[in-house]
């Protein structure tokens, strides 16, 4: 008869059963939520081993994984493809008005003859704003670049013996540089034209003149020059100016 295993073999048999496949028991077995971040070794979770199923997010403590925890190609793939651009936004409303900003540098002259003169069909200088035959103020000093507004007024008229002959008037604008000795001309002037009257009747006219230029930094003079022209050609028409006034106001450019 075939002797039975004694009780003391077979608890022997068991704990070397049990001593050898401890590990593997510890493994399987390991008590729910036992496993954390401490028993993790580094790189120890991989693509392969993350399931959609068993990871979720209700699975992941939220602010655990940030965009430095992905690798680039991830995070690039992340950003997706930009949305397309919305339409522009209404026009906001406009801003206060800035502070008014300081004045500009201006400067001026002038001239006027109150003595009058008589007027040939060559060039005659009815009045200048440095060297006058009465009043006058210059030159006009200009310290910078600026834009300059010149005005001129002249009165004129035809002697009593000449009243019935037709006569015109021709005035031009003129400025230099102090002492440069040539005049260059503004603006294209004026005419004017004195009507016949009777004889024994004198016929006055009053011309104005507005002339517009920008001069450079300097010194300068302004004159204005008139003449008179018959429309007979071997008149003898005498045309006088009783007066000529000449104002320049210069702003910056």
């Amino acid at each position: 008869m075939r002797r039975l295993p004694s009780p003391a073999l077979i608890v022997a048999v068991v704990a070397l059963i049990v001593a050898l496949s401890g590990t593997s028991y510890a493994v399987t077995q390991l008590p729910k939520n036992s496993v954390g971040s401490s028993q993790l070794k580094k790189n120890a979770v991989t693509s392969a081993k993350i399931k959609a199923s068993a990871v979720t997010s209700a699975k992941i403590q939220n602010g655990t994984i940030t965009a430095d925890d992905l690798a680039s190609a991830t995070r690039a793939a992340l950003k997706g493809d930009p949305g397309a651009t919305g339409t522009t936004g209404a026009t906001g409303a406009p801003g206060a008005t800035g502070p008014q900003g300081p004045v500009g540098p201006t400067a001026s002259a002038a001239g006027s003859n109150g003595v009058g003169g008589s007027l040939a069909p060559t060039t005659s200088t009815v009045v200048t704003t440095t060297t006058g035959p009465t009043d006058f103020t210059g030159p006009l000093v200009l310290t910078e670049s600026m834009r300059i507004v010149l005005t001129a007024t002249i009165h004129a008229n035809k002697s009593l013996s000449d009243a019935a002959t037709a006569t015109t008037l021709f005035c031009t604008t003129h400025y230099r540089v102090v002492g440069a000795g040539s005049w260059s001309g503004i603006g294209d002037g004026g005419t004017q034209i004195v009507p016949t009257v009777p004889t024994g009747i004198s016929a006055h006219v009053t011309m104005g003149l507005t002339a517009y230029a920008t001069l450079a930094a300097g010194s300068y003079e302004f004159k204005v020059d008139c003449r008179h022209g018959n429309t007979s050609a071997f008149g003898t028409t005498a045309l006088n100016y009783n007066s000529a006034t000449v104002a320049v106001v210069a702003t910056a450019d």
